[in-house]
């Protein structure tokens, strides 16, 4: 159910900050097809679901896909609001599965059939529509994935229906990819090809084929444990509390054991964790929109003031404030200044794959 007295609509700012993690420019411009519904109308003329919002006078959300050769990719933001797919046997329409997470804060509900689970940002949510669907966001959110034929994709397990939540290092690794698929369909013009789709496809049935084994058979895989992490970081950094503790515990392997796959890299879990912060932080100092620095501590997860100015010191050899300064008289057209330690943040598994040897 949707609380009551939520706030229908979106931030302005939010759209912003979220149109710039998918790489769509400010205007819109992508090579995805865009969608803009606002409110009652934009209700009514929601292309997938019956949407159920408290304040539907408010009502607004961004919707971004792509049809692929064998999937549809999406980006979307939706206010607090829930989804419904209602199923209808001997429907023409086939059924599909949707796979996808979520990455703004906020925990959100998917009910399937009978079933109901409860899921964070950055965790996988793998469901058919074989059975009546709905998913319930209590907070802004940024559902992002792709939808695929159940045919293509086959297997008694997917026509049962129902949710698939195999929380795996596995699973982790395959949140990565699906988000950086989706990124790429909805903000760039390059072709993606068979041997992509094929590779996204092959990856759900892996996840699938998962539910009910050992899940923690591939924590000695370096590649597959950077990858978790990294996804952890892109999806929790925000968070003031979150560290190397949180990640380990995440990933169901010992903290000791989490260092050794990182033994070889040329930055540690913490320093991934405040390079990510200090991007943020950067996009919030360049923004048009004015915000403080206790505002931007707090959105990027430096969590204070001085902690703020402690980490862009050490990184930039300026303040937060200079920076800014030195921004307007470059008229925001040269680059942000080098760090002391240029960041290589570790997000892609196959990229990663050549140093994994020196583990």
């Amino acid at each position: 159910m949707i609380p009551r007295g939520v706030r229908g609509g979106l931030d302005p700012q939010l759209v912003n900050r979220w149109r710039r993690g998918i790489g769509v420019n400010a205007d819109g411009d992508s090579a995805a097809a865009a969608v803009h519904l606002r409110g009652r109308a934009g209700v009514a003329a929601h292309p997938c679901a019956t949407v159920v919002t408290a304040r539907p006078e408010t009502f607004e959300c961004v919707l971004y896909s792509r049809k692929l050769t064998h999937l549809t990719t999406r980006c979307d933001l939706y206010p607090p609001s829930e989804l419904r797919w209602p199923h209808r046997p001997g429907a023409e329409k086939p059924p599909h599965v949707y796979v996808f997470l979520t990455g703004l804060p906020g925990r959100f509900v998917v009910r399937s059939g009978h079933e109901q689970r409860v899921y964070e940002p950055g965790e996988l949510v793998i469901v058919s529509s074989a059975q009546p669907l709905s998913v319930a966001f209590s907070a802004p959110a940024d559902p992002t994935g792709f939808v695929i034929g159940l045919d293509v994709l086959g297997g008694d397990r997917f026509s049962r229906g129902g949710l698939v939540v195999p929380q795996s290092l596995l699973s982790r690794a395959a949140s990565h990819f699906v988000r950086g698929l989706a990124h790429a369909a909805a903000a760039h013009q390059d072709p993606i090809g068979p041997d992509v789709e094929q590779a996204a496809i092959e990856l759900v049935r892996a996840v699938v084929a998962c539910e009910g084994s050992e899940l923690n058979r591939v924590r000695d895989d370096s590649v597959m444990v950077r990858a978790a992490a990294a996804d952890l970081i892109e999806s929790r950094c925000t968070d003031p509390e979150f560290g190397v503790a949180d990640i380990a515990r995440e990933l169901r392997i010992s903290r000791r054991h989490l260092y050794r796959h990182f033994a070889g890299s040329s930055q540690s879990l913490s320093d991934l964790i405040s390079v990510r912060r200090m991007v943020i932080a950067r996009e919030l100092l360049d923004a048009q929109e004015s915000h403080t620095l206790g505002e931007v501590a707090s959105a990027s997860g430096f969590g204070t003031v001085a902690t703020l100015r402690s980490h862009f010191r050490a990184t930039h050899d300026m303040t937060p404030t200079e920076y800014q300064r030195q921004s307007a008289i470059d008229d925001r057209t040269e680059a942000p200044p080098s760090a002391r330690s240029p960041a290589r943040p570790v997000l892609d598994p196959v990229a990663d794959e050549s140093q994994a040897g020196a583990l």
